[in-house]
């Protein structure tokens, strides 16, 4: 059993672990809309690549400029084009359409499998949040506990519920350390023992199994009842954690990706080349625009092919994962409620009702009344 068990060294070993600071961008379409999407589309990883293509387009401006390699053009034209047309081969639209096609269908490609990664992610993700709803309400609801140890049990197993979503945040991050995310719902052998295993989601889950096994030899609740919860819960939470595990460990291609990247270093550095022949010094600028797009949407599919991580686009697991925890032991704390009767019975809940309108001031009335009105609209 030792071999299992976590202990205080084993936890050590990854106590110091460093964890990035969260770069969510809130979006509020009715706010500032402009704000929050000229901050993400910043692309920060290519930034020094962004500079490396100014720097290249006013070079290449400048030496058409003053070097006649692409032939003169009229002396009208001298400002707005700097070379003829009839000489210069690069003047010819043909190539560089026909490239700039391919790179912007490579382009869409690699947005659309992405968002679809991030889509499926969350979609799991919300899987998740439901499967532990559920199961947490099922437990409360449908096992009896009478005694103060088998409420501990119980509370354990909501905990364990709450501790399989944040473990899964930790897992398909790559990260160890769960004292932050559950040491205040679990004791600390238990935090131990979840960190020891391979795949800690799963020991959650193996936690769980046992506890309801636990209750059908009690009798405490029917077979029935656990071949529910473990189809509808269980069996839901392990096939998420699979789905999101197959996200995280299959990235695009590498094949596909650097040769994206290929096409779109040599489409960007030819492509001032033709521009320059009708527009002049304005190249610089619209070349720029034009390589900030690209270089933001091949940025943008980074970010969003792996939603699991810190980076501004990324789902906020962080605080997904603290919302559950709340919400799981909200239930847990209405059904463990001294007089949850008055919460839940019929009979209890219209008797308090009369106790309050009685007891109301008249504005509460009309107030009430009102609002009456407005739900029968």
């Amino acid at each position: 059993p030792e071999v299992f068990m976590g202990t205080i060294q084993d936890h050590m070993e990854h106590h110091e672990e460093l964890r990035e600071e969260r770069k969510f961008i809130p979006y509020d379409p009715t706010h500032k809309w402009w704000e929050p999407p000229l901050r993400a589309w910043i692309p920060n990883p290519n930034r020094e690549v962004l500079l490396i293509l100014f720097v290249w387009n006013v070079i290449v401006v400048v030496a058409m400029r003053f070097v006649p390699i692409c032939g003169d053009a009229p002396d009208e034209y001298k400002h707005s084009k700097f070379c003829d047309e009839e000489v210069w081969i690069l003047a010819n639209d043909a190539m560089i359409s026909t490239l700039g096609i391919g790179l912007f269908m490579l382009l869409a490609f690699r947005a659309n499998q992405s968002y679809n990664r991030f889509w499926e992610g969350r979609i799991h993700w919300g899987r998740t949040k439901n499967a532990c709803r559920d199961l947490v309400r099922q437990i409360c609801f449908f096992i009896t506990a009478e005694t103060k140890q088998e409420m501990q049990a119980r509370r354990r197993a909501v905990a364990m519920v709450s501790a399989f979503a944040s473990t899964l945040k930790l897992h398909l991050r790559k990260e160890r350390n769960c004292v932050p995310e559950l040491g205040s719902i679990l004791c600390f052998q238990d935090v131990l023992n979840i960190e020891k295993a391979i795949v800690m989601p799963q020991f959650c889950a193996d936690s769980i199994s046992y506890y309801l096994q636990e209750q059908v030899q009690n009798k405490r609740a029917s077979d029935y009842q656990v071949s529910v919860m473990n189809s509808t819960g269980l069996t839901t939470l392990i096939d998420a954690l699979g789905a999101l595990e197959r996200i995280r460990k299959t990235p695009i291609p590498l094949s596909y990706s650097l040769h994206l990247r290929f096409i779109m270093l040599f489409w960007m550095f030819l492509y001032p080349f033709n521009l320059v022949v009708y527009y002049g010094f304005f190249t610089i600028p619209l070349a720029f625009l034009v390589d900030y797009v690209i270089l933001g949407i091949e940025t943008m599919s980074c970010e969003i092919e792996e939603p699991f991580g810190y980076d501004k686009n990324d789902l906020d697991l962080c605080k997904f994962c603290k919302v559950l925890q709340k919400e799981l032991f909200e239930i847990l704390e209405r059904r463990e409620f001294e007089n949850h009767a008055k919460l839940f019975q019929s009979e209890e809940v219209h008797q308090a009702n009369e106790v309050l309108i009685a007891n109301a001031t008249q504005e509460e009335r009309d107030a009430l009344a009102f609002l009456s009105k407005e739900v029968q609209k």
